[in-house]
């Protein structure tokens, strides 16, 4: 499933953001978070930054891909540890639709 986990959560491998308390968890390939874009301006191009993860103690397939609108902005597998990514998209209007989702190539649980 998609879950919120505590930072430093033993459950998470002890991990932690460094942000806020808690941090979201897909769980699985095929589950997901996304968040409507408002505001834009077409036509011109925006950063997306976020902070990532692979579960400690896994088995080094957990994958993310990050998408706006359907077209895939980011994808890759994903170190121990949380990082900063950025990915770039070019406004098609005024809003947009942003999703991750866990790109795992398993039904096995490769949190991210």
């Amino acid at each position: 499933g998609t879950v919120v986990a505590r930072n430093g959560n033993t459950q998470w491998g002890g991990l932690s953001s460094g942000v806020g308390s808690y941090f979201a968890v897909m769980q699985r390939e095929g589950f997901y978070l996304k968040q409507n874009l408002c505001n834009l301006t077409k036509g011109e191009w925006y950063r997306v930054q976020f902070l990532a993860s692979a579960r400690s103690g896994g088995n080094n397939f957990e994958a993310i891909i990050a998408k706006v609108d359907g077209e895939t902005i980011f994808s890759s597998v994903l170190q121990r540890g949380f990082r900063l990514y950025a990915a770039y998209f070019l406004a098609q209007g005024t809003t947009a639709e942003l999703y991750f989702s866990n790109n795992a190539a398993t039904d096995a649980d490769r949190s991210v």
